[in-house]
């Protein structure tokens, strides 16, 4: 923001974060958010402001958001995954790298079945299987 990066961009570099925490700040975004649903909660608040929260165990009762929206918009977000890199300068915290993995799904809660990656009010998004499923997110 200091240098006027534009919006789009922003959430852009944050929504497809990967690396060393400490050496790509925007990876940092992820180290709290440890689940898929968790993340697509934080993203659709901050940068979609919408409240998915209620929609995580039964179709949100004031909003027009389903279940279906809410698990289908964490899918894109299943394939994060975690590793420790190297102390960071001789601090106790040790840094962390955030990485994308060719497997991961959710599961609806209430059928079992595996939900396809969905935008919200949005039919599902065909994303080709060697694609980091955030990036299809960030270019819509």
């Amino acid at each position: 923001m200091a240098i006027n990066t534009p919006e789009d961009e922003l959430v852009r570099t944050i929504l497809t974060a990967q690396g060393g925490n400490y050496r790509f700040p925007p990876a940092g975004f992820y180290r709290r958010l440890r689940d898929p649903q968790k993340r697509a909660e934080e993203i659709a608040q901050l940068f979609l402001g919408v409240r998915m929260q209620c929609a995580r165990c039964h179709n949100h009762p004031g909003e027009r958001w389903t279940q279906d929206d809410y698990y289908g918009l964490a899918a894109f977000f299943a394939r994060i995954d975690y590793k420790d890199g190297p102390f960071f300068v001789g601090e106790y915290d040790k840094e962390e790298t955030i990485f994308t993995t060719r497997s991961g799904e959710v599961k609806h809660p209430r059928t079992g079945k595996t939900i396809s990656p969905q935008l919200l009010g949005v039919p599902v998004v065909d994303v080709p299987e060697n694609e980091d499923r955030r990036e299809v997110l960030a270019r819509r």
